[in-house]
């Protein structure tokens, strides 16, 4: 595998595992069936892609990077600094809101977080090789683009301001 294979199989672990802890908070205190159903939807897919993108790293012999992402992709940030991650202030706010601001709280920054997801699957399909990990990002990046799509639907209805999530092309 190209440094970009591995890159991206522990960046996005770290990327997933976040929108499962996302997704968890969302569910203690969140009552829209729509986001609740997005929520479990996360947790399911993301979790198992998780496990699925670890297992690869292991038959690699390949060690994730637990304090930097992105140095694949020329930008070494810590990885808590990826694109789209929510901040320790984000994810509190997410806990304490309630009805109306938690749905607009979560659902911003699940967009935010997918778009982060895009930009990372967007360096994966731009330097990686392995196959596997070609067609992985390809879906990531179209799976996340209808959720966002979702997401934003969902916004509308409840009366909430569109998002239109930036996408860094680096």
């Amino acid at each position: 595998p190209a440094d970009a294979d591995v890159g991206f199989a522990d960046d996005m672990t770290s990327h997933y595992l976040q929108g499962v802890e996302l997704a968890f908070a969302y569910l203690e205190s969140g009552t829209d069936d729509f986001l609740r159903h997005v929520a479990r939807e996360i947790i399911t897919v993301q979790a198992g892609e998780a496990r699925l993108l670890q297992a690869q790293m292991d038959r690699w012999d390949a060690e994730p990077s637990p304090d930097e992402a992105l140095g694949w992709m020329g930008t070494p940030v810590p990885q808590d600094e990826q694109p789209g991650m929510a901040s320790g202030d984000d994810l509190a706010a997410l806990r304490a809101a309630t009805g109306t601001d938690l749905d607009d709280l979560y659902s911003r920054l699940m967009i935010e977080h997918h778009a982060g997801g895009v930009s990372i699957a967007d360096g994966a399909l731009e330097d990686g090789r392995h196959p596997d990990i070609q067609v992985l990002a390809g879906t990531i990046r179209r799976v996340l683009e209808v959720e966002m799509d979702g997401l934003n639907q969902r916004r509308r209805e409840l009366g909430l301001p569109q998002l239109q999530p930036e996408i860094d092309a680096d």
